[in-house]
């Protein structure tokens, strides 16, 4: 078991424009100047994770913007040995403390039928290396190698953001196609989707926040953070 650790990674926001036609949210990149410090910084990763994020690259139906904020996300691992993802780690979180969750996008009864965007040039929205899918998504995600378990299952957190689905009629059945699905990722390992957080409005800056977790024992070793600027 390795040690808890404090360190927090600041990492600025990547842009991929590798073709068709991105619609993009409401956040766009700060400088990490903004940020307040705290505990020990860890300039450009954190203990061997890489977190890439992009508020542009929705292709998808524009108007889900209108609900949702979807964000294109990488993790990287060289980490040395495998870390666990799962939706209740990643949070947008303003300087007043106000948090936008990640909606879990699966196990949702009832989608929205909407046409899928037509196929665009660039990479995939969904790909993976070395990574493996959680027991309860692994349905979702055909030809990826499912996780050992037991694996957590969070129940009180899928019945509470479920609801906002529900209230918004969504998801979409392409919005699960391109989802980041719950999993670990092995060392010298990446995953790609997007995550959807709860609609940012109200405030002028957000922070990307993801916890990082030990697979094997479920520690938590360090957190990366990210700036955005509210464009309203």
């Amino acid at each position: 078991m390795k040690p808890t650790l404090t360190r927090i990674a600041f990492l600025m926001a990547i842009a991929w424009f590798a073709g068709g036609c991105a619609t993009g949210t409401n956040l766009e990149p700060a400088p990490v100047e903004t940020m307040e410090s705290s505990g020990d910084l860890c300039i450009g990763g954190c203990e061997g994770i890489q977190l890439i994020a992009d508020p542009d690259a929705w292709k998808g139906t524009p108007e889900i913007i209108d609900h949702v904020t979807p964000i294109k996300i990488t993790v990287k691992n060289n980490h040395g040995s495998a870390i666990r993802v799962l939706y209740r780690q990643f949070a947008l979180i303003a300087p007043d403390g106000k948090r936008f969750s990640a909606l879990p996008p699966f196990e949702i009864k009832g989608i929205v039928e909407v046409p899928s965007p037509p196929t665009l040039s660039g990479p995939p929205a969904f790909r993976s290396h070395n990574f493996f899918v959680s027991p309860h998504h692994h349905a979702y995600v055909p030809g990826v190698p499912m996780a050992g378990e037991p694996f957590p299952y969070d129940p009180f957190y899928y019945d509470r953001y479920y609801r906002t689905w529900k209230e918004i009629e969504l998801p979409t059945e392409h919005m699960k196609t391109v989802a980041l699905p719950e999993g670990d990722i092995r060392d010298q390992g990446e995953v790609t989707g997007f995550v959807y957080f709860e609609k940012v409005v109200g405030v002028e800056m957000v922070e990307l926040h993801m916890d990082l977790m030990e697979a094997d024992d479920g520690t938590i070793f360090g957190r990366i953070r990210i700036p955005f600027n509210v464009v309203e």
